[in-house]
């Protein structure tokens, strides 16, 4: 119930409720500080679930896939992680992709995003009402993420246009 389905396919983060459900089925008495890490811990389960989604969703249709970070040793995506991607090397990998995906963090803006275009990269960003104007290309379905996925690959003028209004809004804005 807290980890609730949206009617178009994606996951909507709702660790509290999750966490409520979670100590209350277990009958568990926690001090605000342990449900505070309770809380993080399955804030941090449900977004790598979100993630994996959205990797399956891409996947699934074609669209190829580069990971870097850590975490993913184990995974069943440990062969698309090109490396831990450390912080010389981010402004290099933002802009070598075709885009950088950024799945909902809880509805905040990651910063990630904004690295991204100040870079010279391209990034399309889970639906995040406090990315609205920033010329970040959005999905809030399924449907609206797999057609983003297809045509940031295959149309170069939109991307150049995302990539441009992107950049000048973080260099203007932030």
């Amino acid at each position: 119930q807290a980890n609730v389905q949206r009617p178009h396919g994606l996951l909507l983060l709702e660790p509290q409720k999750l966490t409520t459900l979670i100590i209350a089925d277990l009958n568990l008495r926690t001090a605000r500080k342990e449900r505070a890490r309770i809380e993080y811990m399955v804030w941090h389960w449900l977004r790598q679930q979100n993630l994996f989604d959205h990797i399956d969703i891409l996947t699934g249709i074609g669209v190829p896939i580069a990971l870097y970070g850590n975490g993913w040793q184990g995974s069943k995506f440990e062969k698309l992680c090109l490396g831990p991607g450390g912080p010389k090397e981010l402004p290099q990998v933002y802009r070598k992709h075709s885009a950088v995906l950024t799945p909902a963090n809880n509805l905040l803006l990651h910063p990630r995003v904004l690295e991204t275009f100040a870079a010279g990269g391209c990034s399309i960003q889970q639906y995040n009402p406090g990315l609205e104007g920033l010329g970040v290309e959005q999905y809030l379905t399924r449907g609206a993420l797999e057609g983003m996925g297809l045509r940031v690959l295959a149309d170069e003028t939109w991307r150049q246009k995302l990539i441009a209004e992107g950049n000048r809004q973080v260099r203007e804005q932030h």
